[in-house]
């Protein structure tokens, strides 16, 4: 991307990002003897019927770089009791790889993000239904539980929301960013925005999109993670910018820009392009928070984005004190 980010465009990672991911994730299955039909083979509970899911029709599919998403209805299962309902609505992530793709290599971004979200179980985490797996006939999607109010970006520009409704999707996030990091082992995010954030029939916020996530291991008082870099420009920490993998700081630095994204409805750095966004990110040359009407309203969340947006790391809150 070189200009400044349209109306209607949605930032998301490079091709040769997520293509990173990807080869990771492979090596580290090999290393550790693990082939992704293997872990798939592990969650058969999670195994859906192709068959089962029905498309929307008039519903276009969401495109990102390696994925598309788009709108269904899943049939019960044939052992499902008379008193379930007919048909739920759910989202159907669907991972694109060549003809050409050898099997392990095309199965293994479903196998880390499924094996990832199983067993997860929070208000404000996505609810993973199941996968369907046909790799030969190209078939790799994962099934989630629908969520009808969109993006909190497209919610946040849906109306003329109040500022103490706002916030309350700020610590919807919080809260689910929170149980990811207490998990143990603790759960990177990686790709944490307002595009990867639903919003419920509740008007709750929900994270979502974990194709960029891994588990994290203390080592020696630090963290290391398994998979490689994807994140997406205008929401990193300038320490990835320099080359430093996503942990679970890189996820507080976004936490702020939600805030900043739930408040103004504004993207990060919109008005400027990919060159101007790094340069501005590496110097710590971040918007004037006081300068925003809205935001200089909520001095503590003025305070809390500003201790998210520190430079030094360590400097950066938990998200339990978020």
């Amino acid at each position: 991307m070189s200009g400044s980010i349209n109306e209607n465009e949605e930032p998301s990672l490079s091709t040769s990002a997520q293509e990173a991911v990807i080869d990771e994730v492979e090596d580290a299955m090999k290393r550790l003897r693990i082939s992704p039909r293997k872990v798939l083979g592990s969650l058969s509970h999670l195994r859906i019927d192709r068959a089962r899911i029905k498309p929307l029709e008039g519903q276009a599919p969401k495109a990102g770089g390696k994925a598309e998403v788009e709108a269904a209805l899943l049939a019960p299962a044939q052992s499902s009791s008379p008193s379930e309902p007919n048909d739920e609505y759910v989202a159907v992530k669907k991972l694109r790889f060549d003809e050409d793709t050898d099997d392990d290599r095309a199965l293994a971004p479903l196998a880390h993000e499924v094996g990832l979200l199983n067993g997860l179980s929070h208000e404000n985490v996505v609810r993973l239904v199941g996968f369907v797996e046909e790799v030969k006939e190209g078939v790799a999607w994962m099934v989630f539980a629908w969520e009808k109010n969109g993006n909190l970006r497209e919610f946040i520009r849906s109306a003329k929301w109040e500022l103490p409704e706002r916030t309350s999707l700020i610590d919807d996030v919080a809260m689910g960013l929170s149980y990811l990091h207490g998990r143990d082992p603790p759960i990177c995010h990686g790709d944490l925005k307002s595009l990867n954030i639903l919003i419920n029939s509740q008007n709750r916020g929900v994270i979502t999109d974990f194709g960029s996530a891994r588990t994290v291991v203390a080592r020696s008082g630090d963290f290391i993670t398994m998979t490689g870099p994807a994140w997406t420009m205008r929401w990193a920490a300038p320490e990835l910018l320099e080359g430093d993998l996503p942990g679970l700081a890189s996820d507080i630095w976004a936490l702020g820009w939600i805030c900043w994204e739930a408040v103004t409805g504004s993207f990060p750095f919109d008005k400027e392009n990919d060159f101007a966004v790094a340069l501005r990110i590496t110097k710590g040359d971040l918007p004037a928070i006081e300068n925003d009407y809205q935001l200089k309203q909520i001095k503590a969340l003025c305070s809390l984005m500003r201790d998210c947006w520190k430079l030094n790391t360590s400097e950066r809150p938990t998200a339990l004190k978020c």
